[in-house]
């Protein structure tokens, strides 16, 4: 992200009178537009209750949702149970500090479709279930405008963005219980990553004896799917207090498909450069790091309450994608003569996915004794992932708060609740002023959601 902002840092340079632009590449012209994509693993609301308290259910795992959080409760299910409705309405807002303008989304998050079965193919011991959860979900556009003045110079810089990343994971699970203490369990995992960015940034810088201006456009797309396996399990220390853990494997790529386009435009005086690239089938990269997830929960008659630290190894530092492709960079010198056109090699972005650690702690009060309302709320971190390298995707660190209410008649369980979610970037160099001071800025982050969940359970 702060590679990607230096295209307006670099537009400082091609404001000098311009005879040499015929010769060397202006930087700015083939340097993409600040990109916004939060890249998170604890973003998503998952779950029938676990939703409901800041996805804190590793060790309380126990209806349609245990396939994704530990499939060795899918054994605790005492009865069928088809969940078909959970989801979130999500509202998203990007405010930045000194900068006109704002960003944001609102988009319905449908985070978990499963089943679970007790007593699988007649075996007491056992039980099955499937999943297809939301894992990540951040979606936003902006636009924002900033113009600057000095000793004889204006300029102005208008910058937009649009961005989304959608992860879905499916989960086909078993568990086993010895009819004591221990229930284990393991799932065969599917990943499937999308994400799309479009980014332009324009500007306009005005003098006594003239006029710059600058245009870039960049788009690209990315899909991937990946096969993972789980191991987890569950332990009773005592009839109230019980542990979880589960391994997730990383990522093994079964499927990817990405493109890229661009083109750029500085004109200074007479001088004229374009920048263009353009391929529907770069060879994308995204790598899906191993989890550890450990936790410990206290199950009262009325109360319970879980303390969940949920661990991602880091995914290292690579290319986001490659291509053969070049550029192709095309210089009019204004003075009636052939422009000139140049190739070069295409420099990809860069992806630093760092190890992060994050905790969750969630529970429920039963509002009555026997009754069939419970009172959910949680907390937990959301450490990005994204190291200082990572030209690709924005770095910030988040925390979520949870809360919420659920009820059961007969055979229906439903809750409703609300999650809110928030964080702030590192300072983002934006411009190099002319008397060398740097404009920056940071971006607060927010997502507000409506938490919703229907189940069957039969």
């Amino acid at each position: 992200m702060k590679s990607s902002a230096s295209s307006l840092v670099a537009l400082c340079v091609l404001l000098l009178p311009g005879s040499s632009l015929a010769q060397t590449v202006p930087p700015a012209v083939t340097t993409a537009p600040l990109n916004i994509l939060v890249p998170n693993y604890n973003s998503v609301a998952v779950g029938e209750l676990g939703s409901l308290e800041a996805n804190a259910f590793l060790a309380r795992a126990n209806d349609a949702s245990s396939a994704f959080f530990n499939p060795a409760g899918l054994t605790l299910a005492t009865q069928t149970s088809v969940s078909g409705s959970a989801g979130v309405y999500q509202f998203a807002s990007i405010t930045p500090e000194s900068i006109p303008g704002k960003g944001g989304s609102l988009q319905q998050i449908p985070s978990l479709v499963g089943l679970v079965v007790p007593r699988f193919l007649g075996k007491e011991r056992w039980a099955a279930g499937f999943s297809l959860s939301r894992v990540n979900a951040w979606a936003q556009s902006a636009d924002l405008q900033k113009e600057m003045t000095a000793t004889g110079s204006r300029e102005r810089v208008a910058y937009s963005s649009s961005s989304f990343l959608s992860g879905i994971q499916a989960n086909l699970g078993v568990g086993y219980s010895n009819a004591k203490k221990l229930r284990v369990g393991g799932s065969l995992d599917l990943q499937i990553t999308d994400s799309e960015r479009s980014q332009s940034v324009g500007s306009q810088y005005v003098t006594g004896t003239g006029l710059s201006a600058l245009l870039v456009e960049s788009r690209g797309k990315a899909g991937l799917w990946h096969l993972r396996m789980t191991a987890a399990a569950q332990y009773d220390i005592t009839p109230t207090l019980r542990v979880g853990m589960l391994l997730r494997t990383p990522g093994v790529k079964v499927k990817k498909s990405g493109s890229y386009t661009y083109e750029g435009l500085i004109k200074s005086g007479a001088s004229t450069t374009t920048a263009s690239f353009f391929d529907t089938t770069v060879d994308v990269d995204y790598r899906i790091p191993l989890e550890f997830k450990a936790g410990v929960a206290w199950t009262g008659p009325r109360a319970q309450v879980e303390v969940d630290v949920l661990t991602h190894a880091a995914g290292g530092r690579y290319s986001a994608y490659s291509t053969d492709q070049t550029w192709i960079l095309v210089t009019d010198a204004g003075l009636g003569g052939q422009p000139v056109e140049q190739r070069s090699a295409f420099t990809t972005p860069v992806v630093d996915a760092r190890a992060v650690t994050n905790i969750a702690i969630g529970g429920q009060v039963q509002l009555k004794e026997g009754g069939s309302w419970r009172v959910h709320g949680g907390y937990a971190t959301d450490r990005s992932p994204v190291g200082t390298d990572d030209t690709l995707f924005t770095r910030v660190n988040m925390q979520v708060v949870t809360a919420g209410i659920s009820g059961q008649a007969k055979f229906v369980l439903a809750s409703v609740g609300v999650r809110y979610q928030a964080g702030t970037t590192d300072q983002i160099v934006l411009r190099q002023l002319q008397n060398g001071q740097q404009f920056g800025t940071r971006l607060k982050i927010s997502n507000l959601g409506l938490v919703y969940s229907l189940a069957v359970r039969f």
